[in-house]
């Protein structure tokens, strides 16, 4: 009689160790791709359009949803005469002229975010970047997208590494993708 018993009772444990694990099945994390990049550009734009220059804490929030992806993926601001505003995991880039700022290839990245934003509204971007804790550039493609506060122009933007310009044509046929020319 005791085996039914321990049956029901090892039954009873796998169940709920199934239920407890549940909300963490439910809290898969997230995973970076384009689609996720140009999601949170959206829902930042959408917040700095209400909220203005207050929503910089929201997106400095370590543990808010602007630093997404395991922190792979974050949202910065940038003016449109060349100066980073917000920048949650470089702020010591704030506040600093960028427009002559170059990538290894010698794309003068900030200047081609500004030139994008402001001759079409929004679009994809590639370039070299280090990859959080590296010296060494990587691959790097960043969808950016005008926002006005109080009257004035700035960009939002959030990159990922290592997905082509070809790959996102592919996925987002109608968004402008600025084009490189090889050296």
């Amino acid at each position: 009689m005791k085996k039914p018993s321990l049956i029901i009772s090892m039954l009873f444990t796998i169940s709920m160790m199934f239920v407890v694990s549940l909300p963490i099945i439910g809290n898969a994390a997230e995973v970076i791709s384009p689609e996720l990049v140009k999601k949170k550009v959206n829902e930042a734009v959408k917040l700095l359009e209400k909220k203005g220059p207050a929503a910089y804490a929201e997106l400095r929030d370590l543990k808010g949803k602007f630093i997404f992806a395991q922190g792979e993926g974050y949202i910065w601001v940038q003016s449109f005469e060349g100066k980073m505003v917000m920048h949650p995991l470089k702020p010591a880039l704030e506040g600093k002229e960028l427009f002559d700022m170059r990538d290894p290839a010698g794309n003068v990245i900030f200047k081609d975010f500004y030139e994008m934003v402001n001759k079409n509204g929004e679009g994809w971007v590639p370039y070299t970047w280090p990859k959080n804790g590296e010296k060494a550039g990587s691959p790097k493609i960043s969808y950016c997208k005008m926002v006005t506060m109080d009257g004035e122009k700035f960009l939002v933007a959030s990159g990922l590494y290592d997905v082509s310009p070809a790959q996102i044509r592919k996925k987002f046929p109608k968004d402008k993708v600025m084009v490189r020319n090889k050296k």
